[in-house]
């Protein structure tokens, strides 16, 4: 039994911008991959470290991103253009706020 694929918005706005560069044949053959098990190598995929997203390319400058939710068997694109556009110095940023959250909490108690 394969997975549902759904498309988020942000990600259906650029599939146009796959045609001008001649990636769609590209996407249409991962999309397959994903539905069949979106875990399946090759082609190969990859963690996106710290996020719960998976990667897999489409050239060498532009990737599919993805997320999997096993109970639903259901995959998400969430990007087909350039890598995501994710501010990794915001996560950081977060994630240290997080940590000196939990610190302060902890002196509190």
């Amino acid at each position: 039994m394969g997975y549902n694929v759904k498309i988020k918005k942000n990600a259906r706005k650029d599939l146009p911008k796959l045609k001008s560069v001649n990636l769609t044949s590209k996407f249409d053959e991962l999309i397959k991959v994903i539905k069949e098990n979106p875990f399946q190598t090759p082609p190969p995929y990859e963690k996106l470290t710290g996020l719960p997203y998976y990667s897999r390319r489409l050239n060498i400058n532009h990737r599919l991103v993805y997320s999997v939710e096993e109970e639903s068997k259901t995959s998400t694109i969430l990007s087909v253009w350039h890598i995501m556009n994710v501010d990794y110095n915001m996560i950081n940023y977060f994630d240290s706020l997080s940590i000196s959250l939990m610190v302060i909490s902890q002196v509190e108690d």
